[in-house]
């Protein structure tokens, strides 16, 4: 039989190496799974101090709210603003009359003064009536061309919207032509 040398030196770092690969390989794992549960430790302990501190936050605010003097502020502001609520409700009303007013026919002197300074020198008021944004004048005058020619005066005045008579009509008692001129007045300012 053949005598087998065998190296012990040799057989001993072989043996060690390969131990060594397969503790290497553990320990790798060790220290990952050490370096997660670090990790996760230093979340959790910042988490729960986070929370602690919330909660101190929370506790004064809640605090503050429920503080009677801050409550009586808190429902004094509530009423200004219902207030502010209702006083712009109002203003907004009064800009809805002030158009409503500024649109509507207004019926003062003015309309006289044109109807006066119109008038050809042989025309006569004989009755003046003012309804609905309307005027009518009853005049008389010596002929017929005066009565036409006061109601082509008054249309060209652009003071009424429209002005319109149905002819005229002679007293021979009188000797004077009558008739009705309707003026419908502008509206708006």
């Amino acid at each position: 039989m053949k005598k087998q040398d065998m190296n012990l030196l040799a057989k001993y770092e072989e043996v060690t190496k390969t131990k060594a690969s397969q503790y290497s390989d553990n320990k790798l794992y060790v220290v990952i799974l050490v370096v997660v549960f670090l990790l996760f430790g230093a979340f959790s302990i910042k988490l729960f101090v986070d929370n602690m501190l919330l909660n101190s936050e929370v506790e004064s605010v809640e605090e503050f709210v429920s503080n009677p003097r801050v409550q009586s502020k808190l429902a004094y502001v509530n009423s200004l603003e219902s207030d502010i609520a209702q006083i712009e409700e109002m203003l907004l009303e009064v800009e809805s009359i002030n158009e409503v007013f500024g649109a509507g026919v207004r019926f003062n002197s003015v309309p006289i003064r044109v109807l006066n300074y119109s008038r050809p020198e042989f025309v006569e008021f004989q009755n003046l009536t003012y309804q609905s944004g309307s005027i009518a004048v009853v005049i008389s005058g010596r002929s017929a061309f005066d009565i036409s020619n006061y109601v082509l005066r008054l249309e060209r005045t652009n003071h009424f919207k429209k002005v319109s008579y149905s002819g005229y009509t002679y007293d021979e008692g009188q000797q004077l032509y009558f008739s009705t001129i309707q003026c419908v007045l502008k509206g708006g300012n």
